[in-house]
């Protein structure tokens, strides 16, 4: 469901995950959620739903300003509420007050009433059917917008070494349960998207690209944890030119803003010392790794790690978003420098007569 359309506000299955709803406040998803079923052994296990089920947004985190009313499906009277002191279900009791029983001509005179809201809802819809069938009449689907397509097969090239790239970035085997590796949109495209964007620079390298794939790990609350973008040239020359043109990029970035020539924002970059320096290197692997903030107009900063690796005709990026502190495991390593080994031991594997090198 996307912002300023759906159905009225109330609680409706979460698109982001299985087991619990979400609440819908008429134009955009909060981030208020319930459980699917009594709390306890048979409540339903909240997990992500599959990539191809998922909105591509992240799942918002703030609540409604004003807490929305209790859900009441699936619970029974006697349901005891989460203990999450600031959710909207503060206001639900765990056991309502006893009451007494109706007597026979209440239950008769409810039944009564609700035969007849029944069957007045039963033929308004049967006339507002058969008054109109056009789609326009009807109320917008209830359905989440679909995520980036799964990661496939090979790049979308017809370089007869393209199927190795994806070999070479994060996979899903690589990565937690909790964590989704998806395909980025036009993520196996080689024209019309870009590799290099170091400090908004010129890359005139980008024009000799014969194929590509980047992908990006998902956390569970759906912020990226790691990009990787596997690149192949039309030659090593044309690799190595993508390296020296990275370097005099770095070394001859302004500390001003500076227009993207691709599109992507205008942003003030200031290097930081290469995280690098004391890595260990692997033999036939070039390698160039880049700490740095950058300053959007807003004022917003955000701080990354990028590193570039090289071996022939193949140039890898791997692109830490949040790289203080330990990261989510790939295969089995939860530095950054640990994590590029990785990358770089695979590119090392690869057989020198695909890549030339």
């Amino acid at each position: 469901m996307s912002e300023g359309a759906g159905p009225t506000a109330g609680w409706y299955p979460d698109p982001w995950f299985t087991g619990q709803h979400r609440f819908w406040s008429g134009r955009a998803w909060t981030g208020d959620v319930f459980p699917d079923g009594p709390a306890g052994s048979t409540a339903a296990p909240v997990v992500p739903r599959p990539a191809s089920e998922r909105p591509p947004s992240s799942p918002p985190t703030a609540r409604s300003a004003q807490p929305p009313p209790a859900p009441t499906f699936a619970y029974t009277a006697t349901l005891a509420p989460p203990t999450d002191p600031m959710g909207p279900w503060d206001l639900m009791e765990s056991e309502p007050p006893r009451r007494r029983l109706p007597v026979t001509w209440q239950v008769n005179a409810l039944a009564l009433v609700v035969g007849l809201i029944v069957g007045f809802f039963v033929v308004e819809r049967a006339v507002s059917d058969h008054g109109s069938n056009s789609s326009a009449s009807r109320p917008p689907a209830f359905t989440p917008q679909q995520p980036p397509s799964a990661v496939p097969t090979s790049p979308a090239s017809d370089d007869p070494s393209a199927p190795l790239l994806q070999r070479l970035v994060v996979r899903q085997v690589d990565v937690p349960p909790t964590s989704t590796v998806q395909l980025l949109d036009g993520g196996n495209l080689d024209t019309g998207e870009t590799t290099l964007d170091l400090c908004n620079g010129t890359y005139p390298s980008e024009a000799l690209r014969g194929a590509r794939l980047q992908v990006v790990e998902l956390a569970r609350d759906g912020t990226d944890a790691l990009s990787t973008e596997a690149v192949l040239y039309r030659t090593p020359a044309d690799a190595a030119q993508a390296m020296t043109e990275l370097q005099h990029v770095a070394a001859s970035c302004p500390a001003h803003d500076v227009v993207s020539p691709v599109g992507e924002p205008t942003v003030t970059t200031r290097f930081k010392a290469p995280p690098d320096r004391s890595w260990p290197q692997v033999a036939g692997v070039t390698r160039q790794a880049y700490a740095f903030t950058t300053t959007d107009a807003s004022g917003q900063t955000d701080t990354a790690v990028a590193v570039y690796l090289r071996r022939g005709r193949l140039l890898e990026g791997v692109y830490f978003h949040s790289p203080a502190g330990a990261q989510p495991a790939v295969d089995g390593q939860t530095t950054v420098a640990d994590i590029t080994h990785v990358f770089e031991q695979r590119i090392a594997a690869v057989p020198g007569a695909s890549i030339g090198g």
